[in-house]
């Protein structure tokens, strides 16, 4: 009776064990006879055809009759758009008055021929995470020309909450243009703008990349109210830092001044705690006012190899000799 009952144990072993290697061998690691036990790479995923984007066409828009105005975006089968690749869009010179609103896109890149973008030009495209808009540009309307009142609802971006990254070479960024945009994180000022009015870029509260190119000639000193509380770097080029400007921008690490600023103006950066490098690409060493560094954490400050001694015997700039190196 031991007998059988030990032979029964060792077949139901051996059935087991023949099992396990019938299994292993219909995996996927068999497929490779050098590493039994390396899985095979796994085929490229296939590509998803609903991704493509349609070619454009005629019916997708509604132009004026000579072209050059594009009154109503019409379709919604695209996420983006790049006019200045279209030869018939790329002709465009103004953007009507809620042309793209209500719009799918994700981004578009306005054309180089455009001078106008009218006012809620892109109102509540809740999809649209960038837009890239041409130095042409010189006007974004934010009201009515002949109206006296300036109303933010308006705004070519207006109900835009998911905008993250906006370029822009308009040449004048007037009241309320970017205002209440709640994930906006990157603005740059390309060359071409020149003036950036009060309240600009209002409530951006997510802002943490700013550029300011030498090309603009007037800055309000409120054109960024409550948006610079996250604000971690920031490239700036206008001739004067404004007196209070960045003041309290506590988020803020890095800052770069670009040849032509001859003026820091007082308290310019003034409690801008977190601030830990400052390079200036200017040889000659602005006017540094009372305060305008005052409450940094300021580590390096990084200036122009042959205006190194320059900086450290500057009345002023001296304060930091231990600070100030070439830019590496």
């Amino acid at each position: 009776m031991k007998k059988l009952i030990l032979s029964l144990i060792v077949l139901t072993s051996l059935t087991i064990t023949n099992c396990s290697k019938s299994e292993y061998k219909n995996t996927p690691m068999q497929d490779n006879p050098n590493d039994p036990y390396k899985e095979a790479p796994k085929a490229p995923p296939m590509e998803n055809p609903y991704h493509r984007e349609p070619p454009i066409t005629a019916s997708d828009y509604v132009l004026s009759e000579d072209g050059k105005t594009l009154i109503k975006w019409l379709s919604r089968n695209r996420s983006t758009l790049d006019m200045q690749a279209d030869p018939i869009l790329n002709k465009v010179t103004t953007i009507a008055k809620k042309a793209f609103e209500n719009s799918y896109f994700t981004s578009i890149n306005i054309s180089n021929e455009v001078s106008t973008i009218d006012q809620s030009a892109f109102k509540n495209s809740g999809r649209l995470r960038e837009i890239t808009i041409p130095s042409s540009v010189l006007f974004l309307r934010v009201k009515d020309p002949n109206a006296a009142a300036i109303w933010g609802e308006n705004s070519p971006f207006y109900g835009c909450n998911n905008l993250e990254k906006i370029t822009c070479g308009a040449k004048k960024i007037e009241t309320f243009t970017f205002s209440n945009l709640s994930n906006l994180h990157t603005v740059i000022f390309t060359d071409g703008v020149t003036t950036i009015d009060d309240e600009a870029i209002k409530n951006c509260q997510r802002l943490w990349k700013l550029t300011i190119p030498s090309s603009v000639r007037s800055i309000s000193s409120t054109a960024f109210i409550g948006s610079i509380s996250k604000l971690e770097e920031l490239s700036y080029g206008v001739e004067n830092v404004k007196y209070d400007l960045f003041n309290r921008a506590q988020n803020l690490k890095k800052i770069t001044l670009l040849e032509g600023v001859t003026s820091i103006e007082a308290e310019a950066f003034e409690n801008c705690t977190s601030l830990t490098t400052l390079t200036l690409k200017t040889t000659i060493p602005p006017t540094l006012k009372n305060r305008a560094l005052n409450s940094t954490a300021l580590t390096h400050i990084y200036v122009p190899a042959a205006s190194v001694d320059t900086y450290k015997n500057d009345r002023k700039w001296g304060v930091f000799a231990d600070k100030i190196q070439a830019i590496p």
